[in-house]
């Protein structure tokens, strides 16, 4: 069979039709530039507007430049960072103040010792008990240095504000020593 046989088998209604529209959307391509006008969306600002004005005459660009990035933060969950007066506005509860427990002091001419024990200090020992402290004047516990050691007391300060921590008597102040418990005895 001939070459010519062969395209006229595979020659189809359809594939006419097909490459009729073919040639019909060539001519309408090539017209259709010059028969539509062309229409410009005016925006803000156009794209290169916006680079002249963002890179000054010298076309250096300071650090400066880029401060509205670190105030309009674009990670913080606010978009903004807080200002020193939304800091301050934040509320943090004072911590607690030290409950000191004095549980003896000794005297010896010039040198003074004081044993003591701050109740609210989170330092656990490994027995399970808290840490005493064996201090002498001019040392500190919780922040507070120690100013005077009498027989019966000491005095503490901490910015100016001082505080007397007297000797535990077991049974009168309520505070037991460790080991010794005013209740009965289980049977």
């Amino acid at each position: 069979m001939s070459l010519i046989h062969r395209i006229l088998k595979m020659v189809t209604p359809l594939n006419v039709l097909l490459f009729l529209l073919f040639l019909l959307s060539l001519v309408v391509y090539r017209e259709r530039p010059a028969d539509i006008p062309s229409v410009e969306v005016e925006t803000e600002k156009a794209p290169a507007k916006l680079m002249e004005e963002a890179v000054p005459a010298g076309g250096r660009i300071s650090l400066k430049d880029f401060d509205v990035i670190v105030e309009k933060n674009p990670f913080h969950p606010e978009r903004k960072i807080p200002t020193v007066e939304e800091k301050k506005a934040v509320f943090t509860p004072p911590p607690p103040p030290p409950q000191f427990v004095l549980y003896g002091t000794l005297i010896s001419g010039t040198e003074k010792i004081a044993i003591m024990e701050d109740r609210r200090s989170p330092v656990i020992l490994r027995s399970g008990r808290k840490k005493v402290s064996v201090l002498t004047v001019g040392e500190e516990l919780s922040g507070y240095r120690v100013v005077d050691i009498l027989p019966e007391k000491v005095v503490m300060e901490k910015g100016g504000e001082k505080v007397e921590v007297p000797l535990l008597v077991p049974g009168k102040t309520g505070v037991t020593l460790p080991g010794v418990s005013g209740g009965k005895r289980p049977v």
